[in-house]
């Protein structure tokens, strides 16, 4: 009897992994064939609960739709739920014009923003007296194109950069 279709549990989403992982359920121990458009993508086994995970093959920056089928000896069954899948490994320019103002135990930064439609905001890098690398010193993106960093020591030189992040998560370095 041919299994009945699966159901993919990944919801559509935009990525920067151009090998994205989709999983979902079925009957147990089927083949699940996985289809990025109308192109087979690949194969993988759901577990003997049903649940199954495939990685794509790598995928140029594009919109797919993707669906599956599971499959045994008496052949394949309807496609599954299909979702989108945005592969997005491009990074957004990086921003410009950066100017660092001295403020007491502070620094107030601002910069012009890149065009990007997909721009989602900004992580700032600061390398501070006697150290060698950039530390990202925000702990969520910055929206908007100013920043504040305080608990600085006056007199002290402190190094700056901004880096701009997509909404797929791709930062301009």
């Amino acid at each position: 009897q041919v299994p009945p279709a699966p159901f993919i549990t990944t919801p559509s989403k935009k990525t920067n992994d151009s090998t994205p992982i989709i999983a979902g359920t079925a009957v147990a121990n089927v083949t699940i064939k996985v289809y990025f458009g109308a192109n087979l993508d690949g194969t993988t086994t759901s577990n003997g609960s049903g649940a199954w995970s495939y990685h794509a093959t790598s995928k140029s920056d594009a919109l797919y739709f993707v669906t599956a089928k599971a499959s045994n000896a008496a052949g394949d069954s309807g496609a599954s739920n299909g979702i989108n899948v945005t592969v997005d490994t491009t990074p957004p320019s990086a921003p410009a014009n950066l100017v660092a103002t001295p403020r007491d135990g502070a620094i107030e930064l601002s910069w012009s923003a890149p065009s990007a439609s997909d721009l989602l905001g900004y992580n700032v890098w600061r390398k501070a007296p006697g150290e060698s690398v950039f530390t990202k010193i925000n702990a969520q993106v910055v929206v908007g194109t100013q920043y504040r960093d305080t608990g600085l020591t006056n007199g002290s030189q402190y190094c700056y950069k901004v880096t701009a992040v997509d909404d797929a998560m791709n930062e301009a370095h």
